[in-house]
């Protein structure tokens, strides 16, 4: 969700107004935080439990054949960052340069047909129209609670309760957590950025940090019991029952809550890159 090309982040970006070169730049460093997290944690479960231990390495010939026969798709990643990066196209041309390059290696590839295009766009139509529609009732609903004066309202409620900025993120990482674990990320991001933006900025918060605070939250509601989507996808494909694996997972939750206070409050994380790429000044 921080790592781009990330759809979530796009949508964020659209609702701030933030720029989503310096957003896409902003991820890099959280999203490997989160991985090695993973990482270090896994090795301390296999070195504990040698049964969950996988087959190692691959030989180095299959390796680099395995890597060569997936370039080309890794080369989808740096052609679209690179580009929104040095200004060749902006986001929205960037989408459509995924696209053809998707298409065109799924055609090469052949897990796709010509006559499934059809299909593919209308499906694809569906699912953007809603996610138009969406972004359009979160402008209406920014603009209303911006003509009602809320997020002023909200945040003299806030100052009035504390006037420290790390309160208040920890207050806002709990109700994003809370909200975000039933509401899927994209419609809790329509919702809730119009509101604690303008209170984080009065707060001395850049949005492009306070928008990776937001994917980082988001990333973690999802994999949080009960809803827990990413959970459940996970569970069957390891054909494990969900309420098995809760348990056992519940180390990384508490590793990965870690560090989400630490991108919170550490703000260098997320707008080192872009600062250094010029694409934004910090606050």
């Amino acid at each position: 969700m921080m790592i781009p090309p990330s759809n979530t982040v796009i949508v964020y970006a659209l609702v701030s107004q933030a720029s989503v070169g310096a957003l896409f730049l902003a991820g890099y460093i959280p999203g490997i935080l989160w991985i090695a997290t993973c990482i270090v944690l896994v090795f301390l479960y296999a070195r504990k439990r040698p049964e969950l231990k996988g087959k190692g390495f691959p030989p180095f010939k299959d390796g680099m054949r395995a890597f060569l026969r997936a370039l080309p798709s890794l080369g989808l990643i740096v052609v679209v960052i690179g580009g929104i990066i040095t200004g060749i196209f902006t986001a929205t041309e960037g989408a459509a340069v995924a696209v053809s390059y998707a298409l065109i290696l799924s055609l090469v590839y052949r897990t796709v047909k010509i006559r499934d295009i059809p299909r593919i766009l209308l499906t694809a139509t569906r699912t953007a129209s809603v996610v138009i529609f969406l972004i359009g009732l979160s402008s209406i609903m920014s603009y209303a609670m911006v003509f009602a004066n809320i997020p002023n309202l909200i945040a003299d409620w806030l100052t009035s309760f504390t006037d420290s900025s790390v309160v208040f993120l920890l207050i806002m990482a709990v109700i994003l957590l809370i909200i975000g674990i039933p509401l899927d990320a994209t419609p809790a991001v329509l919702i809730f950025t119009p509101i604690f933006l303008p209170i984080a900025v009065q707060y001395g918060v850049h949005p492009v940090h306070l928008g990776m605070m937001m994917m980082f939250n988001m990333g973690l509601a999802i994999i949080s019991p009960p809803s827990a989507p990413v959970l459940f996808v996970g569970a069957r494909v390891a054909g494990k029952k969900v309420e098995d694996v809760i348990g056992p997972l519940m180390p990384f939750f508490g590793a990965l809550i870690v560090m989400l206070l630490i991108v919170q409050y550490v703000p260098a994380l997320s707008l080192w890159l872009p600062t250094a790429a010029g694409m934004i000044t910090p606050a």
